[in-house]
């Protein structure tokens, strides 16, 4: 855990990764979040199961980019439908984005 906190303030505290990793926040927060959340579901799991040592970081850092996939895109999708894609254009009334009315 405390390796993952510490790449994630890595991450955040480096200039240039600082901006592609917030820029697509939509995707990469969910997906962090699910990362750290799976992998210490699977950890605590595999604890009480006894699994041996490298089995033992393998699955939860399966199970951990499985849900930290899932997660981020479904959080990108909701997003992008609730408040409309990145690049859409925002006219209303037939209007263009430069107020030039369409006919």
């Amino acid at each position: 855990m405390l390796w993952i906190l510490m790449i994630l303030t890595a991450v955040l505290l480096l200039g240039p990764l600082r901006r592609p990793y917030l820029r697509h926040a939509a995707y990469t927060l969910p997906f962090t979040a699910g990362f750290i959340g799976a992998f210490l579901f699977g950890s605590y799991v595999m604890g009480l199961a006894g699994v041996s040592a490298p089995y033992s970081f393998l699955i939860p850092a399966a199970m951990g980019i499985g849900a930290a996939l899932g997660l981020g895109e479904r959080c990108k999708a909701w997003c992008d439908q609730t408040f409309g894609g990145r690049n859409q254009r925002r006219g209303g009334n037939g209007t263009g984005s430069t107020g030039q009315t369409t006919r």
